[in-house]
């Protein structure tokens, strides 16, 4: 399992307005991975943050991440809204069929508004998510 800060948005570098995150080289990923906001301030007035998964095939145009279940079903795995400090996390299990991802933050309010947060993947190897799917079949 490996933990790496995709995103620093604290003290100077705290969101003032919408923008997309760090980018992350999928191909370096293989097994299960879980997107952690860690929201540390979010203020002004009536004051939002949405953040959502983006992706691209060659690290210019980026679209929202959408999985299709079937050709008429589709879902786009989101954060919830975040309205205060506190934790988000989002599980993604399974390879994306892409080579790169972001997250994209969209922050809403009254003017004056601002976000202090860190954003972190943890991801595990095909192997690592292979042998958790064992031992939890042995319990």
């Amino acid at each position: 399992m490996q933990v790496t800060i995709l995103d620093n948005k604290t003290g100077a570098n705290q969101l003032t307005a919408s923008a997309a995150g760090a980018v992350i080289d999928m191909s370096n990923i293989s097994g299960t991975f879980v997107l952690f906001i860690d929201v540390t301030a979010i203020d002004g007035g009536n004051q939002t943050l949405d953040a959502k998964i983006q992706v691209s095939p060659d690290n210019t145009v980026w679209g929202d991440l959408e999985i299709a279940f079937t050709s008429n079903t589709k879902f786009t795995p989101t954060f919830t809204q975040i309205t205060a400090a506190g934790q988000k996390t989002l599980m993604v299990a399974g390879l994306l069929p892409v080579k790169y991802m972001r997250i994209y933050y969209t922050l809403a309010g009254d003017e004056g508004v601002y976000a202090t947060f860190y954003t972190y993947i943890i991801t595990t190897t095909s192997e690592e998510h292979n042998l958790g799917r064992i031992i939890r079949s042995v319990e």
